[in-house]
């Protein structure tokens, strides 16, 4: 999202924009996830109604972190790695090491500033549309998508390359085939590297 954004801010600032797994704006089912988040955090005893305090029950934040985390990956791929398995080997024991784990080095105020943000991102906003906001660009854009992506779907993928290109910036499309969801370009490196290596000559 800061990628994008930054281009329209400051339009001739770099030769390349390269956008992976993001978006020009945050879809309602995007939001959807969030706004449970939120509400989660909220049930904290340490939520004050406007700041989020430490007194050692993080569960409400735990929480909001295991269902944010399931939209970093897909389904397909879960189903794969965890069927028949318990125990420490079961998605309920990678749920809680995670949501452990995150709040134990994320700050919570930090985390509903970035939920508000990505909530409220919308590059056409404002007056003007998408493609009047991308026009100024000079960078020729790359705009990778994922086919499993759930965070982001690749309908959100497809419109931001096609605002680019109508917008008449010089303009690239891939559609990375993966089981990993969001978390591809984390996954499978070598794939992501030579798309940029490749874009960038």
């Amino acid at each position: 999202m800061l990628s994008v954004a930054w281009l329209t801010l400051y339009p001739d600032d770099a030769r390349y924009l390269i956008s992976i797994s993001s978006c020009a704006q945050s879809y309602p089912a995007n939001n959807a996830n969030r706004f449970l988040q939120r509400d989660m955090i909220k049930i904290d005893p340490d939520w004050d109604g406007g700041n989020y305090h430490y007194s050692g029950d993080l569960e409400g934040f735990k929480t909001a972190r295991k269902l944010g985390l399931l939209t970093y990956r897909n389904w397909a791929e879960l189903n794969e790695r965890f069927v028949g398995k318990t125990g420490r080997e079961s998605i309920e024991h990678y749920l809680d090491y995670n949501g452990e784990k995150f709040v134990n080095r994320f700050d919570c105020n930090s985390y509903l500033t970035l939920l508000d943000a990505m909530n409220t991102f919308n590059l056409g906003g404002g007056n003007e549309s998408l493609e009047e906001t991308f026009r100024p660009i000079q960078a020729s854009a790359l705009v990778v998508s994922v086919d499993s992506d759930i965070l982001f779907t690749p309908s959100q993928q497809r419109a931001l390359y096609d605002a680019l290109s109508a917008a008449g910036v010089e303009a690239s499309f891939i559609e990375h085939v993966s089981t990993f969801g969001h978390d591809a370009f984390l996954v499978e490196t070598e794939d992501f590297g030579r798309y940029i290596r490749d874009f960038i000559g």
